[in-house]
Order: C-alpha cells, then sequence, then structure tokens
C-alpha cells in the first residue's frame, strides 16, 4: 500500500509535486497545463479500485524559466525512481498528453503504454523538440482536408423505421387511438414543440 497524502519530490530545488496511491500496476497521470492534478482524483479513484497503482504528478513549482518537454518527462521519470518504479503507463490530459509522448520518446524502456485523454491534433512534440521530420507518410496522414465535407454527417445514423412511425411522431400524433398493425400515415401531423437543429 503506497502513501495517499500529496508529496512534494524536491531533486535539484525542482520541487514536483505528485501523489501515490494504491497497489498493482502503475498508471502516471499528468494534468494539463496550469491545472492541479487534484481533478485527475475521479479517474485515478476508479483506477485505484481496479487494483491499479495511481501516481499522479504535477508539473514543477520552482526553477520553471526556460523548461522544455525534456525536462518535463525527466521530473516524472524522477519522480518513479524516487518512487522504486521502474515501468508504468503513462497518461496524460491536454498538455500532460504532450508530456506523456515526449517520455515515451525519450525514455521508451520504462513505458509500457502512453494514454491520451483530450489531447489537441497536431504534430508529435518530438517532432519540433528533435529537429527531425517524420517520414512524408506520417506528415500526409497528418494533413487536415483543405475543404470541408460536402454535406454534414448525421450521427447517430438514421435507422430503418421498418413501417412503423418515428418516435416522435407518435409523441406529435393528434390522435390518440392505440398504434395497430396497418401501414404508416402518408402525413404525420405536425409537432408543435420545435425540433434541435443538431
Amino acid at each position: 500500500m503506497t502513501a495517499t497524502e500529496r508529496q512534494i519530490f524536491e531533486p535539484d530545488g525542482r520541487a514536483v509535486p505528485y501523489l501515490d496511491e494504491g497497489a498493482g500496476p502503475v498508471v502516471v497521470l499528468l494534468p494539463a497545463a496550469g491545472l492541479d492534478f487534484a481533478y485527475l482524483g475521479t479517474l485515478g479513484s476508479i483506477l485505484v479500485e481496479e487494483d491499479f497503482r495511481v501516481i499522479r504528478i504535477g508539473t514543477r513549482t520552482a526553477q520553471t524559466d526556460a523548461v522544455t518537454l525534456h525536462d518535463l518527462a525527466q521530473d516524472v521519470v524522477d519522480v518513479l525512481t524516487g518512487l522504486g518504479v521502474d515501468d508504468a503507463w503513462v497518461g496524460g490530459h491536454a498538455f500532460g498528453g504532450a508530456v506523456a509522448r515526449t517520455i515515451a520518446l525519450d525514455h521508451h524502456d520504462r513505458v509500457n503504454g502512453v494514454l491520451l485523454l483530450g489531447v489537441e491534433t497536431g504534430d508529435a512534440p518530438a517532432d519540433e523538440l528533435t529537429g527531425s521530420s517524420p517520414p512524408s507518410s506520417v506528415r500526409a496522414s497528418r494533413r487536415r482536408p483543405s475543404s470541408p465535407p460536402s454535406r454534414p454527417r448525421r450521427w447517430p445514423p438514421r435507422r430503418p423505421t421498418s413501417g412503423r412511425p418515428s418516435p416522435t411522431a407518435r409523441r406529435c400524433s393528434s390522435s390518440r387511438a392505440p398504434m395497430t398493425a396497418s401501414p404508416p400515415p402518408t402525413t404525420v401531423p405536425r409537432c408543435r414543440r420545435r425540433r434541435r437543429a443538431w
């Protein structure tokens, strides 16, 4: 069993906050930029109930001048080393996802997998940090379409009604007669309620 109180890891005065709870396979959760890791508590609690050891790690609160993603990734790895963790699943929300990807690139031997929660689309942070560009096939797959689709897609897709009136038609029907096996009417009375525009 691990401690469930907020701790501060202070190698070289970096002051990295973290919270370690649970027992089992290790999952690291990293918050979005500028947010405290406390909002990841619900997810952490669910993972602890499922027999995982959850380590929530925040960003350093001291020595924040000229910090790169590599520095933030090293902070996470140093916390894991200090806790005696050899490898872990690393998950990040928003900017924390960029840090998680950087950890996976810089310390691939310590990462079992990467969990990306609500991250922005775009190039991986390693492209701009390492100075190398990805292969052309990867660059092509990252391009966004130049024009929007010709018509908006409806979600969820419409299902065939198989000869029955839709639930909206039943609710808006002016007659209160019970539904029978007869074919649906050719016209449906208009509903007074306004439909939502999706």
